[in-house]
């Protein structure tokens, strides 16, 4: 009997933030409270403890009052931060994560590690993509749950795990032991060269080392003859808002207003502008937003929009003004929560507001109409839990095929014989996705094989350039950067 797929990610990250965020110091004492106020707060507590049908513990009744005053600010934005989730916060703004994050799927007799899993690691640690794992720290795969998963992968810096691996297709054994470790996770993508010098790089978060980032990137690029940039800005969520205004001012003149914050108090009020000469003032550029671009990285578009420097493409951006604080309480636990709005060099709001006529988020230079989602996206929601395992087959599918020598990725060539073998051994590697279903996304299977195959023998950028080539931001960007011709009088 087959057993049911499921997919457990076992990471050390916690909610994704969508955040222009500052890191205040920890409180020196304790903050006053009046003593009527004191007093009624403390019996407050001291009578749930002693009278509540349920009991409870101090601490908990604390926490939860700390959690009551957040909310009754009615700010959405406002959060308590303890432990596990002040532990991720801080890494996603550090752009690092720590840890294993596996992805397992299950097979017989144990679960598959995927080719994404092997990447979260860091290092290759020589497992294939549909080996099996059969136990983790002496302890059996077999019937676990992703609870289970969960509990055996957990584990802190430096902490060892144990492997004992069955290769694909054979009965052999082997152990192998994998270390936690933090990991680096890089704020931009690597570059990629489009036609007529035209460079492509996406930023996906502001942190701390995204400027510098950045700059390699396109330095990098520079050197390969790139005269024009998109910077992609799509789906960034946010950051550090100082790494946003220094990511704006490597293509802003010495002295620019980037951003004016206001809040209550004149540390959240202030006027940024940047320090240094914009490092490419001859090079062209367009950005790339959407409605999920926010916060941060509005902040940036909005700044090179007033200035124009940058040709802005996509549709509005999501409508995100205010900058969050967070402000350490004791170990391990904080408060975050709204301290200013910030204002574009034009004086205007990106805000979004409840009024329906009101304006939110940076309108682009350039519209464009919402297109479907790209092949992938529609693979992954259409095979759910299935997608990762999919993602296992399809790349050790197109490595048999290169191991043989076969003429279709020579040819990068997709023939339905291909479709239907990538079926069989889905199928046979434990997918839940019915035949309906498969064939009704078989359009995108083959853009998606053809892909594998262009990236296994081409490499990352070539399956990108690819798949670029068939987005409508990507063809609106480039058509906005062409130069002008002059007319003469």
């Amino acid at each position: 009997m087959r057993k049911t797929p499921w997919i457990v990610i076992a990471a050390l990250s916690a909610a994704s933030y969508l955040g222009g965020a500052w890191t205040a110091r920890a409180f020196e004492g304790e903050p006053a409270l009046q003593p009527a106020e004191a007093a009624l707060f403390h019996a407050a507590i001291d009578t749930v403890l002693e009278n509540h049908v349920d009991g409870g513990k101090r601490e908990s009744l604390y926490d939860g009052a700390a959690e009551g005053l957040l909310a009754s600010l009615g700010d959405p934005y406002a959060e308590l931060l303890q432990d596990e989730r002040y532990r991720s916060y801080n890494q996603r703004l550090s752009g690092t994560r720590l840890g294993l994050k596996l992805t397992l799927q299950p097979h017989e007799g144990g679960v598959t590690l995927t080719p994404s899993a092997l990447r979260a690691m860091g290092a290759d640690i020589g497992i294939g993509p549909l080996d099996e794992i059969l136990e983790v720290n002496g302890q059996s795969t077999d019937g676990w749950t992703p609870a289970d998963a969960a509990r055996a992968l957990a584990g802190s810096h430096g902490n060892e795990i144990t492997l004992l691996i069955r290769r694909h297709g054979t009965k052999r054994t082997e152990t192998r032991r994998v270390a936690r470790t933090e990991i680096h996770v890089p704020a931009v993508s690597p570059g990629v060269m489009l036609s007529g010098r035209t460079g492509y790089v996406a930023l996906h978060a502001f942190t701390e080392a995204a400027p510098r980032e950045l700059r390699d990137v396109i330095e990098g690029l520079r050197a390969r003859g790139m005269r024009t940039l998109i910077l992609d800005l799509r789906h960034n969520p946010g950051g550090l808002i100082p790494q946003a205004v220094e990511a704006a001012g490597l293509f802003l003149d010495r002295g620019d207003t980037v951003a004016v914050t206001r809040g209550r108090t004149a540390t959240h009020s202030r006027v940024y502008v940047t320090r240094t000469p914009q490092a490419w003032p001859e090079l062209r550029l367009a950005l790339l937003v959407n409605g999920a671009t926010a916060s941060a990285s509005e902040l940036m578009a909005a700044a090179l929009q007033d200035h124009g420097r940058a040709k802005v493409v996509g549709t509005t951006t999501f409508g995100k003004g205010v900058i969050q604080t967070t402000f350490p309480l004791r170990e391990e636990t904080a408060v975050k929560f709204t301290t200013a709005r910030w204002y574009t060099p034009n004086g205007g709001t990106i805000q979004r507001t409840d009024s329906a006529n009101g304006t939110s988020g940076v309108i682009p230079d350039v519209t464009v109409e919402p297109t479907r989602s790209s092949g992938r996206r529609i693979l992954e929601r259409v095979m759910g839990r299935d997608a990762e395992l999919f993602t296992a087959v399809i790349g050790a599918y197109v490595g048999n095929l290169r191991a043989e020598g076969a003429a279709a990725v020579l040819n990068a060539t997709v023939t339905p014989a291909m479709v239907e073998e990538l079926w069989q051994q889905f199928e046979a590697a434990g997918a839940s996705v019915n035949r309906k279903t498969w064939d009704r996304v078989a359009g995108h299977v083959r853009e998606r094989l053809r892909g594998e195959i262009v990236r296994q023998m081409w490499g990352e950028e070539a399956a990108l350039r690819i798949e670029l080539s068939d987005d409508r931001y990507v063809s609106s960007a480039l058509e906005a950067l062409q130069p002008r011709a002059r007319v003469r009088r």
